[in-house]
């Protein structure tokens, strides 16, 4: 077992010699701009030809093409690119080089160079960060790419910088340990009345180190395997051979790439966030799979000091760290799975997955806004999924009794089975269509035969009916569904996790990210979650220190794949997350992402 920071060291080591080699995904693959060209409809385009490893940004950088444009124009790349796929590429004229904009009467333009801030920027011209943020709302505070073109406000229309009053006699300052000084305040009332101005008004105590600890399984010993025996060949009397092979140098360990990838995006964070000033320092420990590492973790009391606690990944090793994290306050963060009660009875425990059951509730809210229409659910009435749909039809019952009588209520249940004949399974959708009214589907089920096979008999009739389709979070996943079915019949997904290829965030991220590692992640690697953690949590300690479990429904700092909203499960339990935002496929092959 390795633990604390030789693990950080040895990780970050195992890292730089296979970086870029399939630690993320494929090997990183040099993009060459196609010279084959059609002429399709009279609008020119090259023809790209998908290559292991290429990635849609690398491909857009190449034409200069944003990717929003390729997935335009290729609706599959919503599912990610497969080798030897072929892409149609719009061509466009070339554009000149952007010109310096001229000085105003009011402004004055400025080119960011290499290792300037917006913090130094606001220095330099003597002003503040939010007078530049408020002249230049697309720019990312924390992270602005080389050669962006800002605008600075001459020194007559700077905006006036107000602070929030504080004063030491609303607060009792109470000393636990040299490294850690608690605000509690005097009158019980303010905290459920004025949480906001409270947090607001917080000094600054950013000026101390943080640590934390990351608990993954590396597999770190496994990994410094770098070769196998291989008897798979026999000698002439039957006998095998042993014979010792060598490991590519780009081999990695199986199990370890997810988690690897998920380091990666925390490095990453970590490097923006010692630009922004927070210092951090980083514990590792490579947890494996094995509860009895864990457990010898918690023993040697390695976590004590720390100020935030991000995994172990799985439930029974979170199990053992829970309780001891508690009795030390320390904020513990449970990043990948969404099983398990450890949240009902700790209260610095954070759930980053949201739970089925807060997806139903979601679900069931958003469709009582359309209680008028033909409500139909269809499932397929598998025992595993019953306490599934039985909460979902609660939730359902629950609402609809919110918004309307439930007699007016249009509301059908479809239990399709493998019984179902063909034509069976098609008269029975059929018949539970409405002419009259907009029919709303619901498929609460992350099976991809079964939901295709639903979704075919849907097409079927979407000329005749109007239809719309809820589907289920894992169907961002699914890879060999008729795309036609999504967009056509306007599927609508509910997730907590999305990444818009256009934000100026998640390119800036792609950048580093290729720039470190010599390769980018596909959209279902850890390194987004691993970034997004790492940036919520220690900068929200770094802004609030103790109170951040207070305070942090007052913090919503820019992410790139996830969106935290936090509820308190009980007076004495932990948070779950219980952001979604809902994705729309649209006719004209177009992925909504709609602010719920």
């Amino acid at each position: 077992m390795f633990r604390g920071t030789s693990t950080c060291l040895l990780v970050s080591v195992f890292l730089v010699l296979f970086a870029g080699t399939g630690i993320a995904q494929e090997n990183a693959v040099h993009v060459e701009r196609s010279t084959d060209k059609i002429l399709l409809e009279g609008k020119p385009y090259y023809i790209h030809v998908v290559k292991k490893g290429q990635t849609l940004y690398s491909i857009s950088k190449v034409y200069q093409v944003s990717q929003k444009e390729i997935s335009k124009e290729n609706p599959t790349v919503a599912f990610g690119l497969r080798p030897g796929q072929a892409l149609k590429i719009p061509i466009y004229p070339e554009k000149p080089e952007p010109e310096m904009p001229r000085e105003t009467e009011d402004f004055i333009f400025y080119e960011i160079e290499s290792g300037q801030t917006v913090y130094f920027i606001a220095k330099k011209f003597d002003i503040t960060v939010e007078v530049i943020l408020d002249n230049n709302p697309d720019i990312i505070i924390d992270d602005i790419a080389v050669g962006t073109i800002i605008k600075i406000p001459k020194r007559k229309y700077q905006a006036r910088k107000e602070k929030y009053k504080f004063s030491e006699q609303d607060y009792i300052f109470h000393v636990s340990s040299p490294d850690s000084t608690y605000l509690m305040v005097k009158d019980a009332e303010f905290e459920e009345d004025t949480s906001d101005i409270f947090c607001a008004s917080l000094p600054d105590i950013s000026n101390r180190t943080l640590k934390v600890a990351l608990l993954l399984p590396f597999y770190l010993d496994e990994n410094s395997e770098r070769s196998y025996i291989d008897s798979s060949e026999v000698d002439d009397h039957g006998e095998k051979i042993m014979e010792i092979i060598k490991r590519d140098e780009t081999w990695v360990y199986p199990r370890s790439t997810y988690f690897l990838d998920f380091m990666l995006g925390v490095k990453l964070a970590l490097d923006s966030l010692q630009k922004e000033g927070i210092s951090v320092e980083l514990f590792c420990f490579d947890t494996e799979a094995d509860t009895s590492v864990v457990r010898e973790i918690v023993e040697m009391n390695d976590l004590a000091g720390m100020d935030l606690i991000i995994g172990p990944v799985y439930q029974y090793n979170l199990s053992i760290v829970a309780p001891y994290a508690m009795n030390l306050r320390i904020p513990l963060v449970s990043p990948l799975s969404s099983k398990g009660n450890l949240t009902e009875t700790n209260p610095y425990l954070f759930q980053i997955v949201p739970t089925i059951d807060a997806e139903f509730e979601k679900l069931a809210s958003y469709v009582s806004n359309y209680h008028e229409y033909n409500i139909v659910l269809i499932h397929s009435g598998d025992l595993r999924e019953e306490d599934n749909i039985f909460t979902l039809k609660r939730n359902l019952f629950r609402y609809f009794a919110y918004r309307t009588f439930f007699d007016e209520v249009i509301f059908k249940e479809i239990v399709y089975n493998e019984e179902f004949t063909v034509n069976d399974s098609i008269n029975s959708v059929e018949h539970s269509l409405s002419k009259q009214v907009e029919n709303l589907i619901i498929i609460p089920s992350g099976q991809e035969t079964f939901a295709s096979e639903i979704l075919a008999s849907l097409f079927t009739f979407s000329e005749e009916y109007s239809i719309t389709v809820l589907g289920y979070t894992t169907w961002m996943k699914f890879r060999n569904i008729e795309l036609k079915y999504f967009y056509n019949l306007g599927v609508q997904v509910f997730t907590p996790f999305f990444i818009n290829y256009d934000n100026n965030r998640v390119k800036n991220f792609l950048r580093k990210y290729k720039h470190n590692f010599n390769t980018e992640p596909d959209q279902f690697s850890y390194a987004w979650k691993g970034y997004d953690i790492a940036w919520y949590f220690i900068s929200g300690l770094s802004r609030y220190g103790d109170h951040f479990l207070r305070c942090h429904k007052e913090y919503k700092p820019q992410l790139l794949e996830a969106g935290f909203e936090f509820k308190r499960v009980n007076s004495h339990g932990g948070y779950v997350n219980n952001y979604f935002r809902m994705l729309k496929f649209t006719p004209d092959y177009k992925i909504l992402d709609i602010n719920q």
